[in-house]
């Protein structure tokens, strides 16, 4: 995994990173490769049949709605709060 003229202490790269955890992307340390990665997991549910693409899609919604229900009450909280 060491280039031979490594120090023995050196961090490993993002490269021997990559090698580690299997990844094909070498751009996946990077911002644009992040959103890439995040793209193609969201894409992969897309991908799935029968009953595992529903509870994906039913798990999505369900965050969503908690997402959307812990803004409106954090929002109503400050709103209508009484001094």
């Amino acid at each position: 995994m060491a280039a031979p003229d490594d120090e023995p202490n050196d961090p490993p790269t993002s490269e021997d990173w990559a090698k580690l955890v299997g990844s094909q992307r070498h751009d996946q340390y990077t911002p644009m490769g992040q959103i890439a990665m995040y793209g193609d997991f969201a894409m992969g549910v897309r991908r799935l049949r029968g009953w595992r693409r529903w509870v994906s899609l039913a798990l999505i919604w369900l965050l969503l709605a908690l997402l959307v229900a812990g803004v409106i009450g954090t929002l109503g909280a400050v709103l209508f709060r009484r001094t």
